[in-house]
């Protein structure tokens, strides 16, 4: 799946860490995010991960999905 600029999307995926904490319980995080010029889809060059930065549509920041990603759908009639 390639993502172009202004693609909206919901990734879903299973953080090793939230809000700084370790995530033991497994939870899943589902983000509805956006597509721009600052999003990539990259590899650390530490461990080798691959990891995605994209805009949090809810919360206007980036997020960095820094774990193996679950789950990414694309719904172009998304109107938010």
């Amino acid at each position: 799946m390639k993502l172009n600029i202004g693609d909206k999307f919901i990734a879903t995926w299973t953080p090793e860490n939230i809000n700084g904490q370790d995530n033991m319980q497994g939870q899943r995080l589902t983000i509805k995010g956006q597509w721009d010029e600052k999003s990539k889809i990259d590899r650390n060059k530490k461990t080798g991960k691959l990891y995605m930065t994209f805009l949090d549509r809810d919360r206007k920041v980036y997020i960095t999905a820094n774990s193996e990603i679950v789950q990414v759908s694309a719904n172009i009639f998304q109107d938010q």
